[in-house]
């Protein structure tokens, strides 16, 4: 089962949709794959893997990594991304990345759990919807 994501948060000036696998469908995978756009460009997005690694571990309760696959696309104002980090322009970085990233990582962990209490906290500023496909 995926369940669809989409969350808009104005403080940190961003948008992000796509989908997430549940823990069950997790169960059958034997590796974990992140799809990730920012701006409708493809990128390669290691500490986004390393949190939404880290997210689905603990939605699992086990000390083992879960696997996962997620399907993201962010969309951000084209001044808070720095494409210049790799020559290949697969890599980028963008402004507030640390918190935009621990807001998508508890994104997902409702999403998948939502019982699951996180130190996202919920703002005004910010709107989720979420649902299974």
């Amino acid at each position: 089962q995926l369940l669809t994501l989409d969350h808009r948060n104005t403080m940190l000036t961003y948008r992000v949709s796509g989908v997430a696998s549940s823990l069950d469908a997790t169960s059958k995978l034997t590796s974990s794959e992140l799809v990730c756009f920012v701006n409708q460009r493809l990128v390669d997005c290691p500490t986004l893997r390393k949190v939404i690694k880290e997210t689905y571990t603990l939605a699992a309760g086990e000390g083992n990594p879960h696997p996962f696959f997620c399907l993201l696309s962010i969309e951000v104002p084209a001044h808070n991304v720095d494409v210049n980090v790799h020559p290949s322009k697969e890599q980028v970085h963008l402004l507030n990345e640390q918190r935009i990233f621990a807001n998508l990582g508890g994104l997902i962990l409702r999403s998948i759990n939502p019982s699951a209490s996180t130190s996202v906290s919920s703002s005004s500023s910010s709107s989720s919807s979420l649902s299974a496909a």
